[in-house]
């Protein structure tokens, strides 16, 4: 966990958002470094530090009475990361009170645990790339990307429009990846392309 944002700053405003900011920087099942992550939380920071700055010409408007507190999370892209991560969320982050809100995580599966339990607090959720279409289900839960049924309309849609008549689907085991499937599955048959297989 890290902080962000000092006392001075969130002093000289009326208001402040503790954000919970939910990454890998490293992938616990085989303990390599998560670039995804890094870049993220990268990202986040710099965005926060721009928004938080009143007097650098950039964003000054964005939030003008209110800074951002953040603390960071390393998911280690393992859902039993996650699911501490969100008792810790709404219980012990930012010293007891609890994040205003939860910015990740970056897969689906950690999402999904992260979005669930959240959800019974009412504690919003952003992530960056989760596309799980059950993720969808949670009113807490916010995407900045689309979700894997509208992907499969558009890989349906761009098969359709190079001349293709037919396709095959392969896919994993896992419930992600099924999901994803039966997704392409339904736009294939809705543009009325031949299933191989």
């Amino acid at each position: 966990m890290e902080c962000g944002a000092s006392a001075d700053e969130t002093q000289r405003n009326n208001s402040v958002i503790r954000v919970l900011v939910a990454s890998p920087l490293y992938v616990s099942a085989d303990k390599k470094d998560s670039v995804k992550g890094s870049k993220g939380l990268l990202a986040t920071t710099l965005a926060i530090d721009i928004i938080n700055n009143k007097t650098d010409g950039f964003f000054d408007d964005l939030l003008p009475n209110t800074s951002i507190v953040y603390e960071y999370y390393d998911t280690g892209k393992s859902v039993e990361t996650a699911s501490k991560l969100a008792i810790d969320a709404v219980s012990n982050a930012f010293d007891g009170e609890g994040a205003d809100i939860v910015l990740g995580t970056a897969s689906s599966d950690t999402s999904t645990i992260l979005a669930s339990i959240l959800s019974i607090y009412k504690v919003p959720m952003i992530s960056p790339s989760s596309r799980y279409e059950l993720l969808t289900s949670y009113n807490n839960f916010m995407r900045t990307i689309p979700s894997n049924s509208l992907l499969a309309k558009g890989i349906s849609a761009l098969a359709k429009d190079i001349g293709w008549g037919a396709a095959c689907v392969i896919h994993g085991s896992d419930e992600y990846s099924k999901a994803g499937a039966s997704s392409i599955i339904n736009a294939l048959y809705a543009d009325e392309l031949e299933l191989l297989g």
